[in-house]
């Protein structure tokens, strides 16, 4: 897991490809570290636009990592690989379960929809392209919904500050935040 983050910060993104599957199928990783080597297998081939090729980690990640953040970058990711490879009947099978999640509400998410649209009118799809943008947000309604997730943290807050909520470890903190 060290080389494989060490290759990642020099950005050797083909050696991270290369070595992140050795790494999973010698089972011996599990739970976040296993998600993490994922991660970083599904960034290295993102990065070099192997898009089929990269969905199986991001499917990973988007399913197993317990994290909120990771999972709402690997269903962007996703999305953006579906829509590059013109995949269009599995991003409609996929989008449920994004909009199961946080991930809904990931501005690289709706943006990943927002391209996608704009690939298939340039293509005259327009039927496609349309339930593609019917799909994102709008920046109010993105805002509303961080407004919203940030005022369950300040209640939170202001109740361990308060002393009326003696049970908030930091790590549940963290978690109200997702």
């Amino acid at each position: 897991m060290l080389t494989l983050d060490a290759l990642a910060g020099k950005k050797d993104w083909p050696a991270v490809a290369a070595l992140a599957p050795e790494i999973v199928r010698k089972n011996v990783l599990s739970g976040p570290l296993l998600s993490a080597v994922h991660k970083l297998w599904a960034e290295a081939l993102y990065r070099d636009k192997k898009w089929k090729e990269a969905l199986q980690p991001l499917y990973y990640v988007f399913l197993n990592d317990p994290r909120s953040a990771a999972r709402s970058d690997a269903a962007a990711m996703a999305a953006t690989c579906m829509i590059r490879l013109e995949d269009l009947a599995q991003l409609f099978r996929f989008l449920p379960a994004v909009f199961r999640t946080a991930a809904r509400y990931d501005i690289g998410f709706n943006i990943a929809l927002l391209e996608g649209g704009d690939t298939l009118a340039a293509k005259d799809r327009y039927d496609k392209a349309l339930a593609l943008y019917r799909l994102v947000y709008t920046k109010a309604e993105l805002l509303a919904q961080a407004q919203a997730r940030l005022a369950v943290v300040r209640r939170r807050k202001e109740a361990v500050d308060n002393g009326s909520d003696t049970s908030a470890t930091p790590r549940q903190m963290k978690r109200a935040v997702e």
